[in-house]
Formats: C-alpha cells, structure tokens, sequence
C-alpha cells in the first residue's frame, strides 16, 4: 500500500543510488554495464555499443540503496535490471580516449557496455569520481544524464581540461588547461597552469606578472620607418648623399647610417618612427653600437611622442657608415598595489 512519514526514513546504507527496474533484452547484462535503448524492443535496453550514442540511458546499479518499479513477493523475472537514476554507482570503463580523470565527463563507447571519457559534444551518462590510466576495468561514477560540449564555458570547470579547439565566448576560470591546437577565448581567468602544444594568438593585450621563456623570444611586426639627419651630412650632385636604412620591429632591429660626403654638425643621425607609436605610458630605449665607428662616436636617444632619434654629441666622420642595434620596451606604472 501507500507509505507516509513525518520525519526521516534512512535506507540504502552503503547503497548511494536510486534506481528503476527495467527490462534488459540481453540476458548478459549485468551491474556496471552501461546500457542503451533497444531499437527492437521498447521499453527494454542493450547494452550500449557506439561512441556517444544518443539512447544511451545509463549504468546497471550493482547494489541500489531503493528500488523503484520493485516485483511482488515471489515474482521472479530474470529480465529485470535496476538502472541507476541518480547517486553514485560503479561502472566499467575503457581509455578508449584516454586515461580517465576525476570529474572528467563518460559517454558510450564502441565496447559493449563500457563507457569512456568524452572529449567531444554529445550525450554523456555522468561523471568520474575517481581517477583511471589502465585499459579496462571499474570505477565510480555520479550518475548525470546530460548533453555534453567541451567549448561549452559550463563545462570548463574541472581540474585539467585537455582539448583540440577550444572557444569561450564569457568568463572562465580553470586550474589548468591543456590546449594542443586551436584556442579562441574572449575572457579566461587560470590559476594553475596553462600549457599549450599548438600555437597561441591573442588579438588583444596580454597582462602578466613574470614571464619565463626556455626558448627565444622574436619580435614580430612591421617594421618603422626612419629618416635621415641633418648630422649625417649633405651632399652635392656630384658627391655621395647620406642615407638610412632599418632592419627590424618598433621592438628590436638594426640602424645603419651611411654618412655624405659633407659633414657640417653634430645632432641628430637619424630618426626611426614607430609603425604602431607606444600608448597608455612611456618606452624605454636600449641602443648599442655594432662596429667600430660606432662605438667612436658619442650618441644619445632622444625620444618623441612616436619614437626616438639618434643623436651624436661628436661630429660624424663623412663617408662613413654607423651601425647601432635596438631595443625598445614599453613602460606603464601599475595602477593597484
């Protein structure tokens, strides 16, 4: 009959799942089997056999803490199996795609009622509650019939996600992300580690505190324009005419000036500016000379709103050609402790 009760009843001691009874078609099914719906026989389930398939119901409980859908007293059907329909559960698995991870997301797979990690969008039955890197065997799972996306934000919350292509579209915080190919992210917020095996291309402004590079870092990007100086001397039409020419980024490159054949004064040899001028602070100007007559002669840098000019304080040998290397860094003062 109907049961009530003003208080608390407590069951399924040891037993963390509610599950239903249901008819399975094969008799070979059994607990932790993940299972599906069978096309042949409404009502009843088979055992899943195909990478996130969309019948897929679940797992067969091993041992329910209740049990809906029960038999009478001395009904005996061997065709019935409880499915878990929420709570914790064991179930088999397979590294099909990989070891397995806490909260990681299982579907189907092409093992008969196996299941296995899901990587890609589609139906899932629940998450892993323990950690798997064998071949096959059992582990615990939350029972979550759900549709899973892994470039759903959403879903981008576990411990170390490791994907192909990823997009977020909103504000997502990881502890750590694992990216071998493509990544396309408006907000991202990590506070682990981020590691990416592909190529990472950020449109937009990227603020860090420390940056630990193993290999090279290379400056890429048009290159400035520059200018020559009335220092670097004048000539007539029969004489050599200085000129300039520059190899390199707004961030680092190479100066060559090439000096006329009349020299008059010292003051500017050359002006570079920036293809892209620095904004929101100033910049920094590191320059060295790369031959011997530019390290004989005295020059400054005197900056600009849109770059920065090579200035001698000695007059310049005529004919004569100076090389100077560059390097140029932004600089912004911090606006919060």
């Amino acid at each position: 009959g109907n049961l009530k009760a003003k208080g608390t009843i407590t069951g399924g001691v040891s037993a963390p799942d509610y599950a239903e009874n249901i008819t399975a078609s094969d008799r070979s099914i059994g607990a932790a089997d993940v299972v599906a719906l069978d096309p042949l026989h409404p009502g009843a389930v088979v055992k899943s056999a195909k990478p996130y398939d969309p019948g897929a119901l679940g797992v067969i409980s091993t041992h329910p803490g209740f049990v809906t859908n029960g038999l009478m007293d001395g009904t005996d059907d061997s065709s019935q199996r409880p499915l878990a329909l929420s709570g914790r559960v064991p179930v088999k698995v397979v590294n099909e795609n990989g070891a397995i991870a806490a909260g990681d997301y299982l579907t189907s797979s092409r093992t008969p009622g196996v299941a296995m990690k899901a990587t890609l969008a589609g139906p899932v039955i629940g998450r892993a509650l323990e950690a798997f890197d064998g071949s096959t065997g059992t582990i615990l799972l939350f029972i979550d019939n759900t549709y899973f996306n892994p470039n759903d934000a959403n879903h981008l919350q576990s411990n170390d996600i490791a994907t192909t292509t990823l997009q977020v579209s909103g504000l997502t915080s990881l502890t750590d992300l694992n990216v071998s190919g493509t990544a396309t992210i408006t907000n991202l917020t990590v506070t682990g580690t981020a590691t990416f095996r592909g190529k990472l291309v950020v449109l937009g402004d990227v603020e860090t505190r420390n940056i630990l590079v193993n290999g090279h870092i290379v400056s890429s990007g048009d290159a400035p324009l520059v200018a020559v100086g009335a220092a670097a001397g004048s000539s007539t039409l029969d004489q050599i005419a200085a000129s300039t020419t520059v190899d390199g980024t707004d961030t680092a490159g190479t100066v060559m000036i090439n000096t006329g054949q009349t020299i008059a004064n010292s003051g500017v040899l050359a002006e570079i500016t920036f293809a892209q001028a620095f904004a929101n602070g100033t910049f920094k100007v590191a320059l060295t000379p790369t031959n011997g007559n530019a390290l004989d002669i005295r020059v400054y840098v005197e900056k600009t709103t849109t770059g920065f000019r090579i200035v001698s304080k000695d007059k310049a040998l005529a004919a004569t050609q100076y090389s100077f290397d560059y390097i140029v860094i932004g600089a912004k003062m911090a606006t919060t402790p």
